[in-house]
């Protein structure tokens, strides 16, 4: 059964996350070359000349030279119809991206890789875009990046701000509905996806929670997990025989219901001041806030939550002591320290492969202290 499944993310410079090993990660080469074989197609576009064959040298470069704080990429994920075969999939997936990389201002560069998923039971797709437009001015890497100019030679290349606005994202999901259920038409199926909330689509039932890759790998091999229970809990109630009425479907949880759930959970560990259980539940009052769908983002950060102070609790830990002791190496102030930890944290505790986040988080570490060392001898 096709779907819907598309999540959008802005990645800036200075976070845990650097250009150069997502593209790695997508292209399932360098660290995770292991990974290959879940490899199906790759490609890329609209990329500079010094880029046009090496599109990994574009991702290096906005690591070394967009400013500070600068944005580095959007990153989509979205779910590719199981219907579709392997050929198909990937057309679709390289017509929507190329879509996504036309601008009123031009085009920009973007990297795309297809996966086949685990046990080829969730094939998706991961799509790097650029902000910067490529203009056709031939310039080289580290001017690419600085702020554009009156006279383009001088400059760098122009950011678009269409990537922006919630606006940009709302028709980004509904192109992505159209062209996949196109190709599902195409192809004979009467498979279709809808990127409209399930209120909007008039279904009285309650979202199901996305599993993740390490989740629906353990429901596959029959281990049962929580979250897979209540996604089955909800889809046998829709098989059950409806009331003559149906009820209202129950309003999503406002920003201060969600925070008062969250606070009791992470005061479940005594002991504590009031900034500690703010710090506990703030990656999820985030998550919260930029979610489209309410009801379905709060009911991932109060399971998130129950776990963090059950079955995850000792593993989150163990996380935060190899952070620090890793910072502690790179030296400077015990705040710095400290404010880079609770970040890697955070990212690590909304991320839906936690052990996933953490060892990109590590690597990353690990290699930048091994270039240090280098410099200093």
């Amino acid at each position: 059964m096709a779907i819907y499944h598309l999540t959008a993310k802005t990645v800036s410079r200075g976070a845990s996350v650097t250009a150069a090993v997502r593209s790695d990660y997508i292209e399932r080469c360098g660290r995770y070359a292991s990974d290959h074989a879940e490899l199906l197609h790759k490609e890329h576009g609209n990329m500079p000349a010094w880029a046009s064959d090496a599109p990994r040298n574009y991702w290096e470069a906005a690591d070394a030279h967009e400013r500070a704080n600068g944005r580095l990429f959007k990153q989509l994920e979205f779910a590719l119809p199981k219907e579709l075969s392997p050929e198909q999939q990937t057309a679709l997936a390289a017509s929507f991206c190329r879509e996504m990389a036309q601008t009123k201002d031009g085009p920009l560069p973007y990297s795309f890789a297809v996966h086949k998923g685990h046990d080829k039971e969730n094939p998706h797709c991961h799509l790097l875009i650029s902000e910067r437009v490529n203009d056709g001015v031939n310039r080289a890497p580290d001017l690419w990046f600085k702020r554009a100019a009156k006279d383009p030679e001088k400059g760098g290349a122009k950011k678009t701000n269409e990537l922006r606005p919630r606006e940009w994202l709302l028709q980004c999901r509904e192109l992505w509905a159209e062209l996949a259920n196109h190709a599902l038409r195409l192809a004979g199926h009467e498979a279709r996806i809808d990127h409209r909330t399930l209120e909007a689509q008039g279904i009285a039932r309650a979202p199901t929670t996305h599993l993740g890759p390490s989740v629906a790998a353990m429901e596959r091999k029959g281990i049962r997990t929580e979250r897979g229970t209540r996604n089955r809990q909800r889809e046998e109630a829709v098989l059950k025989p409806l009331p003559q009425a149906i009820p209202k479907p129950v309003p999503a949880p406002t920003v201060e219901e969600c925070q008062a759930v969250l606070l009791a959970l992470a005061k479940q560990e005594p002991g504590k001041i009031d900034s500690h259980y703010r710090d506990q539940i703030k990656p999820y009052m985030e998550y919260f806030a930029e979610a489209d769908n309410k009801a379905e983002a709060f009911a991932f950060c109060r399971e998130r939550m129950e776990a963090d102070m059950t079955i995850e609790a000792a593993r989150l830990k163990e996380m935060g002591r190899e952070l620090s002791e890793r910072l502690r190496r790179f030296g400077g102030t015990w705040s710095t320290q400290s404010a880079l930890q609770q970040e890697a944290m955070n990212h690590i505790r909304t991320a839906l492969d936690r052990e996933q986040a953490f060892a990109t988080i590590t690597g990353e570490m690990d290699m930048a202290l091994g270039r240090s060392r280098g410099l200093s001898r």
